[in-house]
């Protein structure tokens, strides 16, 4: 490798050093690097230049606006570039010649015949250091911690800045590309910053040796980590490479997740975690199906949160556990899976945090809410007056505050975007450059398909980072998003709604899922037991929300209190449909809120509204055997599976313990019976054969069904 000694003069002396630094300021900015004003002065007591911005906010303001530069510089002609290295996605390698330390020294020996520095754009400093240039590792986003690097070397990432190459310091000197190295500006153009090196990578990460460990016991120390972080690489993509389809994606980012934490620590290497995972997301087919781009965003998110949890000592859980883990490199607890561990904090290293809320005590940004009722009663009415308010940060009725102001992401399975939800959204008032409809998903290999939140979460946590400014989330109905998961099993609902739930918090936008009552009551009364499905649709969300109608005065609605785990229980509200003429003599509806809360509880609405019908869950069964049966016999298993989607059983309760379908067989005179001849064909129900003069001249009447938004 080529030496870091570099002939190049230092000082150059210009007769025009602020148009020379606006020039190069230009230049990076039209690259695409976000460039601030720094100053530079000399200390006179260490006889030193201290750098630092010159911009107060400089994270932020940092720009590539030409004429805010210029502005700039017009206003101090000895301000000097910088470059603002966050969202430039670099991170810079900063060797430094004072403070005791050489760092430029320690750097090159550290490399010497195992890092090539010389594919990075590199800089001779005006202080007679260096920078090296990298592109950010895959899924990392480092800062300013140098870890385990040689004294005099530092590290300049998110968080960070670095004096532009080309500038010049009040005095004439300057910072210059080295002889030889890429030039930074024509490396962006053509995209050839390497990555940061796994070696350099490695010791950023790595924690600094200590004067309580011995160099011997932190070596043992060393080889232990990367024995156990390479056993739990080959658990894990062992088991992504058989995962099935429909659980891939989130196998794989919880498989980055957890190899994360291990990179946080630096036990093993980012590049080594990415190249085993890509491998197995191609073995078990999610690449060939969702293509490389989906997989690589879905890899890069999983490492970066786990990263955000580092994985704790295994010293100290040795301690902590009551299982011989053993000395050996690789050796794991007797009957415990390898490469497997809880994830867990003390509570002490967790700090506080407020609940914030986009409408106060019932949407909660960060977390899921679930809002339920019957047709016809205006769920996704109410969901997109909560869009449009957000879109223009609004108010909420009755007094409860403001929104904060930003995007909406809208998944609707049961309205046509163009008829129905975009009139809707102007009728309530929305300002529709902030609302983003997503109606499938399109692959390389099958086209278009409809969203799937098993599989497809991570390309929504893609658009909401796209977008940047995404507040809230609309799903509805969110049964239609489950793909083959059984809505009425609650562990496989909250296999889909927890990694939903966590993707919330994690890149704080507000949830809304829509979903709907049952059709039978059962005779019960709970409001939160009338959601249809699983139990987990209402125990994932940390509040729920029922719509009633109200008994006592028709076409009025009451959006009501089911469950809040945030807060106590907000006040009721209550609204009526209105129906407006837009544009294009087109009509839509919308919610009109009434200016007064309702001092009523859901389950008394509920009650209310249930004793103003006829409907017992006897007829209900009855009215649904008809339909079922009415094309002839059917297994008892297929008729009990019908019912449970029906929401007229329960997850876990069979048909032959249901009284009302009991009763209900008995009315209608259904005798089980098995099928001759059919060896372990199952039992049969199937309705009477009718005599004549029992079918009207009709035929059969069929009940008509209940559908709705």
């Amino acid at each position: 490798m080529a030496s870091f000694v570099d002939e190049t003069p230092f000082h150059h002396n210009s007769p025009d050093n602020g148009n020379l630094n606006l020039s190069i300021a230009l230049e990076l900015a039209r690259a695409g690097l976000p460039i601030l004003a720094a100053a530079a002065t000399l200390n006179r007591q260490t006889g030193r230049w201290d750098k630092k911005p010159a911009i107060k906010g400089w994270q932020n303001e940092a720009t590539t606006d030409e004429a805010k530069l210029r502005e700039w510089w017009r206003e101090h002609a000895d301000y000097v570039p910088g470059i603002e290295l966050g969202r430039a996605d670099l991170v810079v390698i900063d060797a430094d010649r004072h403070g005791g330390a050489d760092g430029v020294a320690a750097l090159e020996k550290l490399a010497e015949g195992v890092v090539d520095f010389s594919l990075a754009p590199a800089v001779a400093t005006a202080g007679g250091g260096r920078h090296f240039y990298f592109h950010q590792p895959v899924g990392q986003r480092l800062g300013n911690r140098s870890g385990a690097l040689p004294a005099g070397v530092d590290v300049r990432g998110v968080g960070g800045w670095i004096v532009a190459p080309g500038a010049v310091r009040p005095d004439g000197a300057r910072w210059l590309p080295l002889d030889g190295a890429p030039l930074l500006v024509e490396a962006l153009r053509n995209r050839g910053i390497p990555t940061l090196p796994e070696v350099i990578h490695s010791l950023i990460r790595r924690r600094p040796i200590t004067a309580t460990k011995s160099n011997g016991r932190h070596q043992a120390d060393e080889r232990r980590h990367a024995a156990y972080a390479k056993t739990a690489l080959d658990h894990t993509t062992a088991e992504l490479a058989k995962t099935a389809p429909g659980g891939r994606n989130n196998a794989l980012n919880a498989s980055a997740f957890r190899m994360g934490r291990m990179v946080e620590r630096g036990w093993i290497g980012a590049a080594c975690v990415a190249d085993a995972l890509r491998a197995a997301s191609k073995s078990n087919g999610l690449v060939g199906d969702d293509g490389e781009g989906a997989v690589q965003q879905t890899l890069a998110s999983g490492l970066e949160a786990g990263r955000q949890h580092p994985h704790p000592d295994l010293q100290d859980w040795h301690q902590a556990n009551r299982y011989d883990l053993g000395t050996k490199s690789g050796e794991s607890p007797q009957g415990l899976p390898e490469g497997e561990e809880l994830v867990c904090q003390r509570a002490a290293d967790i700090t506080p945090t407020k609940v914030e809320w986009v409408w106060p005590g019932r949407l909660a940004i960060g977390k899921h809410t679930c809002i339920a009722g019957e047709p016809g009663t205006g769920k996704s009415q109410i969901s997109f007056f909560v869009a449009a308010m957000v879109t223009i940060g609004g108010a909420w009725p009755c007094n409860e505050g403001r929104t904060p102001k930003g995007s909406v992401i809208i998944l609707s399975a049961e309205d046509d975007a163009a008829d129905t939800i975009i009139p809707r959204l102007i009728a309530a008032g929305a300002d529709l450059s902030r609302v983003h409809v997503i109606s499938a998903v399109h692959t390389q290999r099958d086209g278009r398909r409809t969203f799937n939140l098993q599989r497809d979460l991570a390309l929504l946590e893609k658009k909401i980072a796209e977008l940047g400014d995404v507040v809230f989330i609309i799903i509805d109905p969110v049964s239609s998003y489950l793909g083959k998961t059984d809505s009425h099993k609650n562990s496989e609902v909250r296999g889909v709604l927890e990694p939903l739930s966590e993707m919330a918090a994690r890149m704080k936008v507000a949830v809304l899922s829509i979903t709907h009552f049952s059709k039978g009551s059962g005779g019960n009364k709970k409001a939160l037991h009338r959601f249809i499905g699983s139990i987990a649709f209402t125990g994932a969300p940390r509040a729920a929300f029922a719509v009633i109608a109200d008994a006592e005065a028709e076409g009025r609605h009451l959006l009501l209190h089911a469950k809040n785990n945030l807060t106590k229980p907000p006040q009721g509200l209550a609204y009526r449909l209105e129906q407006e003429l837009i544009e294009g003599d087109i009509l839509a509806s919308r919610v009109t809120w009434e200016a007064e809360p309702v001092n009523v509880s859901a389950d008394e609405a509920l009650a209310a509204d249930m004793n103003g019908t006829d409907h017992t869950a006897t007829e209900d069964a009855i009215e649904f055997l008809k339909v079922v049966l009415a094309d002839g016999p059917a297994k008892v298993e297929a008729v009990e599976q019908e019912a449970k989607a029906a929401g007229l059983l329960g997850a876990e309760q069979s048909i032959g313990q249901s009284k009302p379908f009991r009763s209900a067989r008995k009315r209608l005179g259904i005798t089980p019976y098995q099928p001759k001849g059919v060896k372990g064909g199952g039992w049969e129900w199937a309705l009477p054969a009718p005599t004549p003069h029992q079918v009207p001249s009709g035929g059969i009447r069929c009940p008509p069904r209940r559908g709705g938004i």
